[in-house]
């Protein structure tokens, strides 16, 4: 393992994946650069240095052949004689070229003639002298062209008569090719300087590093035994420097989390001791969806025998809620709810935890046990129910009625009569009131048995229409309806079904005006029947459609006590339809009439 831990090293200082190896490529680039430049500088100026000292050697040539030469130069001058004393004057070698021109280039001097074409004797035409080092070019005795290929460093000055006239030029040529050679031998010498530079500055750069890193490396290995568990680490102070402070700082942390975690184990445990003896359930789930405690009491709550195992959705499917993240739980305005789990009613209340930064990490489920509650609640709405204004209204009919008689009303014939009927009329609406009633209280306590078998949907609606066409012939209203040439069997209750289809047309034809049309239509589709129920009456409106279904709730109070309605009919519906797993629901405009859809799964 340790070999293999020292490959590893290796590898990473190779690949400069470590502290060490950065900083000493770090340490190699800055003297490197620091080298490069310096050499540059030094070699730089001096190869300006040995231009300049050329330059002034050639000035003084130039100068000490105008006043022994020149000035004495007569103007039918022999060239040949020119040559002679200019060589006596200044001997020409393989370094050095001198040549004398007129005012127009041409050469005077050696006696070869010709003319040379340089920029430096260019501007010497002008007036002015000049030198340009480190030319490379082909320079002969007499032909420019016709020499070897050399660096050169060129000089050229124009020489005046007593008129201020351009009467010669002289131009001096000196072969770079000695100095040349000196300035490679400088640059070996920077680059051998450099080399061994770099050398001292890797190994200087590996001990420098090494003293920085192998604390590091420590305190690495200690990190790394403390992550997996062993807390109980020290390690080894060597110097009161900056990487001493750290490491023991690294010491004092290593003991105070060992310390903070023992205390924190100690008081999960108190924790988990109190939620798992709590009656209240206790679900805790983090941003996300895992579960990070639940207690005896939420398994039993929920009848999940190993919750841990079962997904976030699942359980918010199992409490009611269509939520997939947990975050969102609590903003929901379902968040809190009473739920029914088999024979219990639970309570569920959310509450979002966040961290210091205040965002939202989880959420906390608390689940309690209602069912006492809820089952007293439902006793108290069902004794509501049964003691509400539409008793409470015939009761007063029939009490004032009576009232009347024994006071003496009885005596006339007619106006006993005409009580006796009213009182006997909300005799029966009492009856029809109290039979509707004790059916839903059947079907709230989950007591009315179904009695299921095949049967053509077709059918039902037919006989239906039947039964309601004489209501309808009374109004003069025609219930319209095509019936399909094939049939539509679904499983049912024939009876409760009727009910539910007699219930509706009677609704239509009650609330249409006369000489109106009701329409049946039944369509299908590949899981659902579905029959819809329009007539041309006086329509719901809109913030209504949704409450027609509630137990006495009337949208024309008045109006529907007239034609003896009890409030119960389309509560029974939905009621019954539910039960054979369909829907009932209504689509209106105040003013245009309704229709009542009816849908049902197909076998």
């Amino acid at each position: 393992m340790d070999k293999l831990k020292n490959v590893r090293s290796f590898f990473n200082i190779i690949l400069f994946k470590s502290i060490m190896s950065r900083l000493v490529l770090l340490y190699l680039a800055l003297v490197f650069i620091v080298m490069i430049v310096s050499g540059m500088f030094i070699f730089i100026n001096i190869r300006n240095l040995e231009a300049e000292r050329v330059e002034r050697d050639l000035r003084h040539t130039a100068i000490l052949i105008e006043d022994r030469l020149i000035r004495n130069l007569p103007p039918d001058a022999d060239p040949e004689q020119v040559e002679r004393d200019l060589a006596i004057l200044v001997p020409e070698g393989r370094e050095i070229l001198r040549v004398i021109l007129d005012y127009e280039g041409n050469v005077i001097a050696p006696a070869t003639g010709g003319s040379f074409q340089d920029s430096v004797i260019i501007t010497a035409m002008t007036g002015q002298e000049d030198f340009q080092p480190w030319v490379r070019r082909a320079v002969g005795w007499a032909t420019p062209e016709g020499g070897v290929a050399r660096t050169w460093l060129n000089y050229a000055v124009p020489t005046f008569n007593s008129y201020n006239e351009i009467e010669y030029i002289i131009f001096l040529s000196m072969d770079a090719s000695a100095l040349l050679t000196n300035l490679d031998a400088v640059t070996r010498t920077i680059v051998l300087a450099v080399a061994i530079a770099m050398v001292l500055a890797a190994i200087l750069g590996v001990l420098f590093s090494g003293t920085l890193t192998g604390p590091i490396s420590s305190l690495t290995k200690t990190a790394g035994e403390m992550a997996r568990g062993n807390l109980d680490q020290k390690i080894v102070v060597k110097s009161d420097d900056e990487i001493g402070q750290l490491t023991h700082s690294f010491n004092n942390l290593a003991e105070s989390l060992s310390k903070t975690i023992f205390d924190m184990g100690s008081e999960k445990n108190r924790i988990e001791i109190i939620l798992n003896n709590m009656t209240d359930g206790v679900l805790a789930y983090d941003s996300d969806n895992n579960l990070i405690h639940a207690n005896y009491a939420s398994s039993e709550m929920l009848d999940i025998s190993d919750i841990e195992a079962v997904s976030f959705s699942h359980v918010m499917k199992t409490l009611g809620f269509d939520i997939d993240n947990s975050v969102e739980l609590a903003k929901t305005p379902t968040a809190d709810s009473v739920i029914e789990i088999g024979e219990k009613y639970v309570s569920v209340s959310c509450n979002t935890y966040r961290n210091i930064q205040g965002r939202a990490e989880g959420v906390v489920l608390v689940l309690q046990d209602v069912t006492k509650h809820a089952k007293l609640d439902n006793m108290r709405r069902e004794f509501v129910a049964n003691v509400s204004h539409e008793i409470r209204t015939p009761l007063t009919t029939i009490k004032s009625y009576t009232e009347t008689l024994l006071e003496g009303s009885v005596d006339d014939e007619i106006t006993t009569r005409n009580f006796l009927e009213t009182i006997n009329s909300e005799t029966d609406r009492m009856t029809f009131l109290t039979a509707d009633l004790l059916e839903l209280s059947r079907f709230d306590n989950k007591q009315l048995s179904m009695q299921l078998e095949e049967a053509d949907l077709v059918s039902l609606i037919k006989g239906s229409i039947r039964q309601n066409s004489v209501l309808a012939q009374n109004k003069k209203q025609i219930i319209e309806f095509e019936p399909p040439e094939s049939s539509f069997p679904i499983v049912c209750d024939s009876s409760r079904i009727n009910q539910v289809f007699n219930n509706v047309l009677s609704n239509s034809i009650k609330y249409s005006g006369d000489d109106t049309k009701i329409t049946v239509t039944l369509t299908y589709s590949d899981k659902h029947y579905k029959i819809s129920i329009k007539d041309q009456g006086l329509g719901i409106p809109r913030e209504d459609l949704d409450r027609i279904f509630e137990r006495f709730y009337r949208v024309d109070k008045a109006r529907s006590r007239a034609m003896g309605g009890t409030g119960l009919g389309l509560a029974i519906a939905k009621e019954i339809m539910d039960a054979h797993e369909g829907r009932i629901y209504a689509l209106s405009d105040a003013g245009n009439g309704t229709t009542m859809v009816l849908r049902f799964k197909r076998n």
